[in-house]
């Protein structure tokens, strides 16, 4: 058994999967907190996997990405101190099986990384992979499975919050769907603009990121915090997938370290 960890700039994902046939046992989130000490990371990983029936003497392994270069030491080291064990991290050094085509690849976030492993595996190439965390980003996987660029867009959260730092007529509303386009209130036309807003803004950037790759058709697939979400709103035939990041993970993890027996 082997421990994922995922730590982006709102939420750190915890996850346990079956080495051997890449089995995901389960997947939750813990807020990123900066103020917090390595021996209350300890703790809360080791609530996690008692919440979740795991004993830690089962873990022989782990892999870790990090977007939040101030907290992947404090965490990993919380997680090896909890199973005795040393975890991998995505970054130069490790085999990915991607094909990085960007002008430097060292600078590829583990994230952007992680999704495309998995996203190359599942679902083949040309490909859009829709991340929606606390900002948004579109990866392009071209027709020879080469990672050749990605967008930043503003993200669900980023969107709404913007909306009242920036204006006091305005207020902080939940990121919901609402029952429908038209908003009838403040708070429904702020979240239909953003939510259904960012899904237009995808499939109209996925049609035009084919256009450009000169194919006659690309696959998309949401994922990250908000993926599911803004997906329920594309129009654009479309896969979702909440592990996507996890599964490359566990990806790497085998491409780069021997499956004990």
């Amino acid at each position: 058994m082997i421990l994922t960890a995922i730590i982006e700039n709102t939420n750190t994902y915890i996850g346990c999967a079956d080495e051997r046939d890449s089995r995901i046992l389960f997947e939750t989130c813990i807020s990123t907190a900066r103020d917090r000490t390595q021996i209350e990371y300890e703790f809360m990983i080791k609530n996690i996997l008692e919440v979740k029936g795991i004993d830690p003497a089962e873990i022989n392994g782990g892999i870790i990405a990090s977007c939040v270069s101030d907290m992947t030491d404090i965490i990993k080291a919380a997680a090896e101190a909890v199973l005795s064990v040393r975890l991998l991290e995505v970054g130069p050094g490790l085999k990915s099986g991607v094909d990085i085509r960007i002008d430097d690849p060292a600078t590829l976030g583990a994230d952007l990384l992680i999704a495309a492993a998995a996203g190359i595996s599942e679902y083949g190439s040309p490909l859009v992979i829709a991340n929606l965390c606390t900002v948004g980003t579109l990866s392009v996987i071209d027709p020879d499975r080469k990672f050749t660029g990605c967008l930043i867009i503003p993200g669900i959260k980023t969107g709404l919050e913007s909306f009242a730092a920036s204006t006091a007529a305005l207020p902080k509303v939940a990121a919901r769907i609402p029952d429908r386009l038209i908003g009838n209130s403040t708070e429904r036309s702020m979240q239909s603009g953003v939510i259904y807003g960012c899904a237009a803004s995808i499939e109209g950037l996925t049609e035009r990121i084919r256009e450009e790759l000169g194919v006659s058709d690309i696959s998309l697939v949401f994922t990250g915090e908000y993926g599911d979400m803004v997906a329920q709103c594309c129009r654009r035939q479309h896969f979702t997938d909440k592990h996507l990041m996890m599964k490359g993970l566990i990806i790497i993890y085998k491409k780069n370290r021997r499956i004990r027996t």
